[in-house]
């Protein structure tokens, strides 16, 4: 339940005055899973994504063309389990690909297997096994899988 919160209206219900002073003080303006692209000259563009990239937390992810069209796909994981209670998980997906479409745009592609959604992925990364191309998933509280990539 979420009635903890309900009494808190400002940061001074929750540290006293005297800490708040000496406290540095930042600002958020953007907390979604979000990619930024260098365009090359300096400067990194924020992506536009699909709103599937939302639905969980992101721990970690690949970049590889997956789909062999020149243009580099993001297999994203994620999940996160043991927040508080009053939080809840972030289990919406475990494996979600957004395929490049190129100029900052992706669509994506829900990657569904023997695992089921509410794995919690803490890592990604590529490997090779005997010359091929693979990802190794650290999966909590279980053995890790290794996926091989298709390489047509």
């Amino acid at each position: 339940s979420f009635l903890s919160f309900s009494t808190i209206k400002s940061a001074e219900d929750l540290l006293p005055n005297e800490k708040l002073k000496s406290a540095r003080q930042l600002q958020v303006t953007h907390i979604e899973n979000s990619i930024f692209i260098n365009n090359g000259k300096g400067d990194f563009v924020l992506a536009d994504t699909p709103a599937q990239l939302q639905y969980s937390a992101v721990n970690d992810w690949v970049v590889h063309d997956f789909n062999n069209d020149s243009i580099p796909d993001i297999f994203c994981v994620g999940n996160t389990a043991g927040n508080l209670i009053q939080l809840g998980n972030t289990d919406g997906q475990s494996k979600l690909l957004l395929v490049g479409e190129g100029a900052g745009k992706f669509s994506t592609q829900i990657i569904t297997s023997q695992s089921d959604f509410s794995k919690v992925i803490r890592s990604a990364k590529q490997i090779h096994i005997e010359n091929r191309e693979a990802i190794i998933l650290s999966i909590h509280n279980q053995s890790p899988e290794i996926w091989l990539i298709n390489s047509n």
